[in-house]
């Protein structure tokens, strides 16, 4: 399996599985975008077969048109049910307050079924994914 993997809107990074890092590429993501990255992470996504947690790391963003706002709130939804027996949960990186809002309301929308916490910089987000990580090693050890 392919370590890294890239669109125009996104790069995938599965170096650290059970750690998938997801790094958005643009500062104002379009509809075509999210269609695009919703492309690419189902195609790394589909590959796996043992649980694992993203690091989703949206510093970059500034802006969200509500168009590609929507298209990513389905896309999470969707998601959240396609892979909800593999992916424990979401370290979301979003150090600016629009981030946060946009979050937050798209979580009380969509109704999120996955645990998602949202962090100020990478190096807390990959603390905490790294933790999750390490219950995911110890229980595939045990099994």
């Amino acid at each position: 399996m392919n370590k890294i993997y890239t669109c125009n809107a996104a790069v995938i990074d599965v170096t650290d599985f059970p750690i998938v890092t997801m790094t958005c590429l643009s500062e104002n993501p379009t509809h075509q975008d999210i269609i695009e990255f919703k492309a690419l992470k189902e195609k790394v996504f589909d590959k796996f077969d043992t649980p694992f947690v993203v690091i989703d790391d949206s510093s970059n963003i500034k802006w969200i048109s509500s168009s590609a706002r929507a298209e990513y709130g389905r896309l999470l939804n969707e998601h959240d049910k396609r892979y909800q027996n593999l992916l424990r949960a979401y370290f979301i990186v979003a150090p600016n307050k629009l981030m946060k809002v946009i979050l937050n309301t798209m979580n009380k929308i969509f109704k999120r079924e996955i645990r998602q916490y949202v962090y100020d910089d990478i190096d807390m987000a990959r603390s905490f994914a790294e933790l999750d990580s390490e219950v995911i090693k110890s229980i595939s050890n045990v099994s």
